[in-house]
């Protein structure tokens, strides 16, 4: 099933290039959410800067929510301070909505 939607996409008169067939392939394998959110682990230490990003680590995302394994429970109470300004510089800099939590573990 999965390789008959792909094949489909791939279905082209002309050459086109991969920049163009990925978003479609991933969406039709409904994941495409998903590996979009995976895109704030990339982008963590450009939102957080430098030294909250020496003292942390993003891990994971599920359903919407990013899970940052931090240095203590200091840095897990300031960052849980921030987390609303972290959340929003994440999914602007992603150019959408895809992180709606994030879970500081220590």
């Amino acid at each position: 099933m999965i390789l008959c939607k792909v094949k489909l996409i791939l279905r082209m008169k002309s050459p086109a290039s991969i920049s163009s067939i990925l978003p479609k392939v991933l969406e039709n394998l409904g994941i495409k959410k998903g590996v979009e959110a995976h895109k704030s682990l990339v982008f963590w230490d450009k939102v957080v800067g430098k030294q909250i990003a020496k003292h942390t680590k993003p891990i994971s995302v599920r359903k919407g929510t990013l899970f940052v394994k931090v240095e203590g429970s200091v840095w897990a109470n300031e960052l849980s301070l921030l987390k609303k300004k972290i959340i929003n510089k994440l999914n602007k800099l992603m150019g959408y909505e895809s992180i709606k939590d994030i879970v500081f573990k220590i």
